[in-house]
């Protein structure tokens, strides 16, 4: 898996890094041209303000902004390693003679929901019972989500308002559930 996925994927993510550097230096270059332009000839080079190190970082460098163009840079080596892990995972199972369909992926999850549910409810919860029907829209809830790609903060939300969860509870199914899903895909 290291030789077949792993360093191509590592190969990857450091050439994306080095794009993103690339970007980076020349969005800090212009900006500090904007901030401070070059003075014409017999103008002063000093800015008329001295600035602390701290403020002229925060004016060169928008660190929200940064980390939305790295992640967009990321993101198609992110996914492409996920998908190589996954097919590498399932061809090993295969080989194991584990068959792994949605049905039996669907059992597994719905499985882990149920003790997940009845086993960790927290107090203020207002699901003292736990039915099949709750179950199954939870379950279908987070495959949803799974689906859409929501967040664990967005499907944490959902849970909250469509199956009463307490905040805690509802983080703690999303991140549980989530997780279980995709381990069972893998």
């Amino acid at each position: 898996w290291i030789e077949r996925s792993h360093a191509p994927s590592e190969r990857g993510v450091a050439a994306r890094v080095q794009s993103y550097l690339v970007g980076a230096r020349a969005r800090v270059a212009a900006k500090l041209t904007d901030t401070w332009p070059i003075p014409d000839a017999g103008k002063s080079a000093v800015p008329t303000i001295i600035r602390g190190a701290a403020d002229i970082a925060a004016m060169l460098f928008d660190e929200s902004a940064e980390a939305k163009v790295l992640a967009a840079q990321l993101d198609p080596t992110m996914r492409d390693l996920l998908r190589r892990a996954c097919l590498d995972a399932l061809r090993e199972l295969a080989a194991a003679g584990v068959e792994l369909t949605p049905e039996r992926i669907n059992e597994l999850v719905d499985e882990q929901l149920g003790s997940l549910i009845v086993s960790r409810a927290l107090p203020g919860d207002r699901i003292a019972m736990v039915t099949s029907a709750t179950r199954d829209a939870v379950n279908e809830l987070v495959r949803k989500g799974l689906v859409e790609g929501a967040t664990i903060a967005e499907m944490q939300a959902r849970l909250q308002l469509d199956q009463g969860f307490s905040p805690a509870r509802a983080l703690t199914i999303a991140r549980t559930e989530t997780t279980r899903a995709v381990n069972a895909g893998t």
